[in-house]
């Protein structure tokens, strides 16, 4: 079965930045998303493209700055 990992560094303030890549690490597009359900969609389908049917896509997320820590005050 056909494997690809879907990155993506979450912005606060900027757009989300995503890469996907193949079993091997050859890189399968790069693009740009807002955090709308529209935009995240055309990610998964350019993430896709030209995949075979049964293709497992794993999406790895994570935060691009310190916004995402906990404040101090809730640690």
């Amino acid at each position: 079965m056909e494997s690809r990992v879907f990155g993506i560094d979450l912005g606060v303030t900027s757009a989300h930045t995503a890469c996907v890549v193949d079993g091997t690490g050859g890189v399968i597009c790069k693009r740009q998303a807002r955090p709308t359900l529209e935009s995240l969609c055309a990610l998964e389908q350019a993430a896709l493209a030209g995949a075979e049917p049964n293709t497992q896509l794993s999406v790895v997320m994570e935060p691009t700055g310190a916004a995402w820590l906990p404040s101090p005050e809730n640690q």
